[in-house]
């Protein structure tokens, strides 16, 4: 059964009656105002009652479920026979041992001369003899010096033993010469001096003062002049000439003269 619902008319298009005599104008205000809400909520009211049209579903043929497939018996295949294993013999545990420490041995240097003095791998000087302890196979580098000797430097390989003697002998070195004095014979005894004499005269032009072997004998003119025999230097002066010297010879138990010009 179907409803025909009429449509209220929408507020724009009602027409408003006129409006009645003064007297009666407000109930009808009120009238048409009501009836103004009544025709909005039928409206809305219609609106909502009216039912959707219901959806026809057509359902298809069902789907059959797959037969199970039985699965095919499988055969086991034999298990492998394990092979025998052979069992090791037992081992003997095998302890090994540490070395013993090595035992220092005690190393004695001795040099010679004893003065000289000891360097062993660079650390040093020490007096001789020097003892000291050092391992077996162990090499050392030694030093020997000593004044007016050859140093020497030789490598000592420690032995096995407690003890351990070594002798450094130095090699001297040549000693110089030293010069002799030569020894001369003592000088002859001093000639006897002679004591003859000459004399000599003196002949100076035009004067001069005279000295002969630093011996000053005057002015000239002078007498003659006794003097030991021998070669003097006579040096005759004059200020305004200048100086002269001659070589004059006395001979003994003789008379000289000497002639001097300026």
């Amino acid at each position: 059964m179907s409803e025909t619902i009429e449509d209220p008319e929408p507020p724009g298009e009602t027409e408003v009656p006129a409006p009645p005599p003064p007297s009666n104008r407000r109930p009808l205000i009120i009238v048409g105002v009501l009836v103004l809400l009544g025709g909005v909520l039928g409206g809305l009211w219609a609106t909502r009652s009216v039912p959707e049209p219901p959806v026809t579903i057509t359902a298809g043929p069902k789907p059959m479920a797959p037969r199970p497939v039985e699965p095919e018996p499988v055969t086991p295949e034999p298990a492998p026979t394990p092979t025998p294993v052979p069992t090791p013999p037992p081992t003997e545990a095998v302890v090994r041992k540490d070395p013993p420490a090595p035992v220092p041995v005690q190393v004695t240097l001795t040099a010679r001369p004893l003065q000289a003095s000891l360097s062993v791998d660079g650390q040093g000087p020490a007096k001789s003899p020097l003892v000291m302890s050092a391992l077996p196979g162990q090499e050392l580098t030694v030093r020997v010096e000593a004044p007016r000797h050859r140093s020497l430097t030789r490598k000592i390989v420690v032995g096995q033993g407690p003890t351990q003697d070594e002798a450094l002998e130095l090699e001297a070195l040549p000693t110089q010469k030293e010069p002799r004095a030569e020894v001369r014979p003592p000088p002859p005894p001093p000639a006897p001096v002679e004591t003859r004499k000459g004399t000599v005269r003196f002949a100076v032009t035009p004067w001069a003062d005279v000295s002969c072997g630093g011996r000053n004998l005057g002015s000239t003119p002078l007498p003659d002049v006794s003097l030991v025999a021998g070669v003097y230097e006579c040096r005759f002066s004059n200020p305004e000439k200048g100086t002269r010297t001659q070589r004059v010879e006395v001979k003994p138990n003789s008379h000289t003269r000497v002639v001097v010009k300026f």
